[in-house]
């Protein structure tokens, strides 16, 4: 079989794991590329494929400019070099390959930026009472920011929930479709809770216009599912009309989420759950935030968070003198 018949095959494998269809047209893209390219280099059976091959697949995504003509981020070129790893595993457990050849390809170290744009408590709470709440619309997003900032849940988890996946009784909202296909269980607030109540009583049957055959829970102004742009086109309007400089985004929320929690005194291990990390060290990034916080506010208000000139300047003398002083 070619490539590119393989190249369905596992995409077709994926998809009955339920892996998500955005995930899929991204897999999609990045095998396709890769097959392209070994097709360049005269490679057209899998048997063929080859550690040196993957590299150097990896090497020219690294030389080729991206759309806006810079160079492609590591991040990026590290996806990429997933979707091949995980072709080829899959051709090895298939019986297609005896040997996986991307089992030995590195990724590259990625550098760790900290979370952009967390926004403290009090502006969170300015941005969540800036839907007008006397209309269907604005009643809708409260929820939407609420779930958000509740959960901290990503964007595409928020809008795949169905109507049943929140337990209103119980507190907690059933993650379907997390990322790698990985459900969770999450906590939803108390004020979170209400409202959806209240949404799901008497705004969303307004939203559906006689629909019956959506489950979702956050309906668009159609009465389909609402989808991540909308969220985040809805997330942009409120944030200007509160008056927020910040650029605010639907991570935001679970950046802050996080770090607010953190901040109260949550453990890592609990968080990683409610997040959904795979690896702990991803959680760890919020505790480097509020500790990056806390040496500002130690360099502002501690007696000795500045540097004194006087005092800090070295003595005189040289080590001479330091041993004369010792012997004394």
């Amino acid at each position: 079989m070619s490539l590119a018949g393989l190249i369905e095959g596992y995409l077709a494998a994926r998809e009955s794991e339920g892996l998500a269809s955005l995930t899929l047209r991204n897999q999609r893209s990045h095998l396709q590329r890769f097959a392209g390219f070994l097709r360049g280099e005269g490679v057209e059976a899998a048997c063929d494929v080859t550690r040196e091959s993957i590299e150097a697949y990896m090497q020219a995504l690294s030389w080729e400019p991206t759309c806006h003509g810079n160079a492609m981020k590591v991040e990026s070129r590290n996806v990429r070099l997933s979707s091949i790893k995980g072709f080829c595993r899959w051709m090895v457990q298939s019986d297609r390959l005896s040997v996986d050849p991307s089992e030995a390809v590195a990724y590259a170290r990625e550098p760790d930026p900290l979370p952009k744009n967390i926004l403290s408590a009090a502006q969170m709470k300015q941005l969540l009472a800036a839907p007008d709440t006397q209309t269907v619309l604005g009643f809708r997003d409260r929820v939407v920011l609420e779930l958000l900032y509740s959960t901290g849940v990503r964007v595409s988890e928020l809008c795949g929930l169905d109507v049943d996946d929140i337990d209103l009784d119980l507190e907690y909202a059933r993650v379907q479709r997390g990322k790698g296909g990985r459900g969770r269980v999450v906590p939803v607030g108390v004020l979170a809770c209400a409202l959806v109540k209240s949404y799901v009583a008497e705004v969303r049957p307004r939203l559906r216009g006689g629909r019956d055959d959506d489950s979702a829970l956050l309906l668009s102004r159609y009465g389909r599912r609402l989808r991540p742009r909308g969220v985040a086109k809805l997330i942009n309007k409120h944030a200007q009309r509160s008056g927020l400089k910040e650029h605010v985004t639907p991570h935001t929320f679970r950046h802050s989420c996080a770090t607010h929690m953190l901040r109260g005194g949550a453990g890592l291990r609990h968080l990683q759950e409610m997040l959904g990390h795979r690896k702990v060290t991803s959680t760890e990034v919020y505790t480097r935030v509020t500790i990056d916080e806390l040496k500002g506010v130690h360099a502002r208000y501690h007696p000795r968070g500045e540097v004194d000139e006087v005092a800090a300047r070295k003595p005189k003398g040289g080590r001479g003198k330091e041993r004369q002083e010792a012997k004394s």
